[in-house]
């Protein structure tokens, strides 16, 4: 019994428990090791993200050009569904004066040329 005493003597479980202790509060206070990205990737990824921020751009730009296209085009055949003949129908119809541009105008309604049809 002795022996098994003096194998683990004071001193001896001071430092077990020093090490033991160390260890613990190393586990708490030291942070983990960050996995960090090279710079170059970064700027590479930054750079990426720059080209698909103006691919989306021109896409949408794409899409707003031909909505307006598209728009245009609806309007001109609008135009060319209205005729009238002549003023007298356009104030029957309850449209005069027609502008240059709507539906109904025709140069032959506008004699003067301003682009405003039978405004007298």
């Amino acid at each position: 019994m002795r022996q098994l005493y003096q194998t683990f003597s004071k001193p001896g479980w001071i430092v077990v428990a020093g090490f033991i202790l160390s260890f613990i509060l190393a586990m708490i206070f030291v942070e983990p090791v960050k996995e960090t990205v090279p710079k170059e990737k970064k700027e590479i990824t930054h750079k990426q993200e720059q080209k698909e921020a103006e691919r989306l751009a021109e896409e949408q730009k794409k899409k707003e050009e031909a909505a307006r296209l598209a728009e245009e085009k609806k309007e001109q055949e609008a135009v060319k569904s209205v005729y009238y003949k002549n003023c007298d129908a356009v104030r029957s119809a309850g449209a005069a004066p027609v502008y240059k541009g709507t539906p109904g105008y025709g140069k032959h309604l506008d004699r003067d040329g301003d682009g405003i049809g039978c405004d007298k």
